[in-house]
């Protein structure tokens, strides 16, 4: 815990070993760092140096000798307060850059049950409509304590939901009396193995497999593109 704390601080591992073994033994001349440290001489004089830059040792010439010794430990604290208030400092500049190149496309691949979890709760954060074409409700049969909970949290109650289902789908009436969905069925000749749903300025591509795979895309020009496909084929589907 203790070395992943310093290591978190900007030490490496040479520094690390350095400054504990200064901690334990008080003031020490190099050689003597180097015995205990079981480090070569010459990379204990390079690791004292950058751990006096930064300010987790300090030096004191007797006799003709140079002594290191470790600042107290309570130093850490300040240094580790120090980052907190750089980073909070910087954050609003990050916030922004990142804010500034919001328009550029984004694409995140997910997999797993856990992955697609991830997936449907950033749809629903949108609280945006929803849009699903190729609905085969493999999941709510595969996960359907998830999604109950999902839209008990966060689906609100003006949401729209529009659903394109394939021929073949399973649970059907229960989907749509869960998610309070407009639903149609696509024709028997028109069968797609992936699903895609749409939200906003996200679109989902989603394939239901023994580890299920997602695309995530958050693109203006793409789910518009996606919703055209949608509403023909809407348009050429049976209301259920």
């Amino acid at each position: 815990m203790l070395n992943e704390l310093l290591h978190e601080l900007g030490l490496s591992k040479y520094e690390i070993k350095i400054y504990l073994q200064l901690v334990e033994n008080g003031s020490s001349l190099a050689g003597t760092v180097a015995e205990k440290a079981k480090i070569n001489r010459r990379n204990v004089y390079d690791a004292l140096n950058r751990l006096s830059s930064k300010g987790f040792v300090s030096s004191i010439v007797k006799n003709n000798k140079k002594y290191y010794n470790p600042v107290n430990p309570k130093k850490i604290l300040s240094l580790y307060e120090e980052k907190v208030d750089l980073v909070k400092n910087v954050l609003p500049e990050l916030l922004a850059k990142q804010s500034s190149k919001s328009s550029n496309r984004e694409v995140h691949v997910f997999e797993g049950d856990g992955g697609i979890k991830t997936v449907f709760t950033k749809l629903f954060e949108e609280k945006q409509s929803l849009f699903t074409l190729g609905a085969t409700g493999q999941g709510l049969e595969r996960m359907p304590f998830f999604f109950e909970n999902l839209l008990r949290k966060e689906k609100p109650k003006n949401i729209k939901i529009k659903e394109l289902w394939n021929y073949d789908a399973v649970n059907i009436h229960k989907h749509q009396k869960l998610f309070c969905s407009e639903n149609r069925i696509l024709p028997k000749n028109f069968k797609t193995s992936t699903q895609i749903f749409i939200s906003g300025e996200i679109s989902v591509i989603l394939i239901w497999s023994s580890i299920p795979l997602a695309i995530l895309i958050i693109d203006q020009e793409i789910t518009y593109g996606f919703m055209n496909y949608f509403n023909f084929l809407w348009n050429l589907s049976k209301p259920i």
